[in-house]
């Protein structure tokens, strides 16, 4: 018997706040893809607009409502499990979703020195995240008092 083709990614709209902020960012796996993805870390960080696609997992042992979230074919986070749970209303049967994102975060800091040879400020390093652009329906109340 032929299966149906899948349907299409819809786009979820947002409105430029960039204000859904994905889990599991920061694990070690996933800083290493977003640094592929953003080519180094820098001095005042990176703002990196991206499109995100956002990939249902039925198959998910732990959360068969699981959302991951992949930038450029990597696996960059997950979304929490109530934004799961959205996104799968909004989806319905469809396994995929696109949205506008952004990399953010990734500085990387020198030490400074003072004259006398004593450190000033330490060097320092922060993690890459991530922030997509998305309203779901149950939020559009919340932005809007807000």
């Amino acid at each position: 018997m032929h299966e149906p083709a899948p349907l299409p990614p819809v786009h979820l709209a947002g409105n430029g706040t960039f204000r859904l902020e994905p889990r599991g960012a920061g694990r070690s796996e996933r800083q290493d893809a977003l640094l592929e993805i953003a080519g180094r870390k820098h001095q005042g960080g990176v703002d990196i607009p991206v499109e995100a696609v956002l990939v249902r997992e039925p198959d998910n042992l732990v959360d068969p409502r699981a959302v991951r979230v992949e930038i450029g074919g990597k696996h960059v986070a997950y979304l929490s499990r109530e934004h799961a749970r959205e996104v799968c209303i909004v989806l319905q049967w469809r396994m995929l979703a696109t949205c506008a994102a952004r990399i953010v975060g990734g500085w990387k800091r020198e030490a400074t020195m003072n004259k006398d040879g004593s450190e000033r400020r330490a060097a320092s390093e922060g993690s890459f995240g991530v922030r997509l652009d998305v309203v779901l329906p149950a939020r559009e109340a919340e932005d809007v008092t807000e």
